[in-house]
């Protein structure tokens, strides 16, 4: 599961300041018009104002047993209510809480997270997921999407598993697309950069990673042999056609974070390919980076005649 602390999903449950109380869990005359007209007991009362102001603030409907103390009594006191006055039960009052969430939606214009709203993280996810990999980025994406369409936050977890499985899917297609385009050959060569040449010491692969060191006049010679020897494999290019260059980045640090023990037990093949040409195009281009540094650097000092 994603770490939920790495996403903008809302918690409930933390101290606020009381200038944060006051921003976030204020009752204006509108919200005490309609908390006093919805509910006729006290403990009603304020579980109504704690489920708007937590909708409000959240986007979804907290547990009231979530909520901090000190925010049910700010709103106690905005309701002249005595700071002991108890929440409804959560657990033997649930017809009445089910009434008082659908007042809230109905006097916020929000609706319940449904299929609707599940399609509408579907279109929202695949077409970010085009762009990005990480999870967190992709669950504040569909956050992002069921706040600008009025509708509640479906939990965490149900949130978690819709991302990751969409997240899944666009992978898989990247991965097939590219299958697809490798002939055996060209399969064969990059299988061969995960295994260590007669008489060397380590993989093609971790070469990739390796570098000559700062791009100088005295490394000139080392990252043109470099660069020579990245052009004579095999073309990355035409086969990650198509893929944007940002997946393509995140691709390529996610091959550079991989051992070849990694990359070899990675059960789908076109993930592995995928990684190891993003990896080897990435470096490519860094080469010829530095490789034409390295050539300023040299014209730089070159005496003027």
């Amino acid at each position: 599961m994603t770490a939920i602390d790495r996403t903008a999903y809302p918690r409930p449950g933390a101290p606020l300041t009381t200038e944060e109380l006051d921003a976030r869990y204020h009752l204006n005359e509108t919200d005490l018009f309609f908390v006093r007209d919805k509910a006729s007991s006290d403990a009603g009362r304020l579980t109504l104002a704690t489920l708007l102001k937590g909708r409000q603030d959240l986007g979804y409907f907290p547990a009231l047993s979530a909520v901090h103390a000190d925010t049910v009594t700010h709103l106690a006191a905005q309701l002249d209510l005595a700071t002991a006055t108890p929440l409804l039960d959560e657990t033997r009052q649930k017809t009445m809480l089910h009434h008082h969430r659908t007042a809230v939606r109905t006097h916020l214009g929000v609706s319940p997270f449904s299929e609707t709203a599940e399609q509408l993280v579907s279109d929202a996810v695949l077409a970010s997921a085009e762009m990005m990999s990480d999870p967190a980025d992709l669950i504040n994406r569909a956050i992002e999407a069921l706040g600008k369409a009025s509708i509640d936050l479906p939990a965490f977890s149900t949130l978690d598993r819709l991302v990751n499985h969409l997240r899944t899917q666009v992978h898989t297609r990247i991965y097939e697309q590219v299958t697809a385009r490798l002939t055996p050959n060209i399969a064969m060569l990059l299988d061969e950069l995960l295994k260590v040449p007669r008489g060397a010491v380590t993989t093609p692969f971790n070469r990739l990673k390796q570098t000559p060191g700062p791009a100088r006049p005295e490394t000139i010679k080392l990252w043109t042999e470099r660069l020579d020897w990245l052009t004579s494999l095999v073309d990355p290019d035409p086969l990650l056609d198509d893929i944007s260059h940002t997946k393509l980045r995140q691709f390529a640090s996610e091959a550079r974070a991989l051992e070849v023990s990694e990359l070899l037990a990675i059960t789908q093949p076109g993930r592995r390919y995928v990684l190891v040409l993003s990896l080897l195009r990435q470096v490519r281009a860094q080469c010829r980076d530095e490789q034409r540094t390295a050539m300023e650097k040299l014209r730089d000092e070159a005496p003027e005649r």
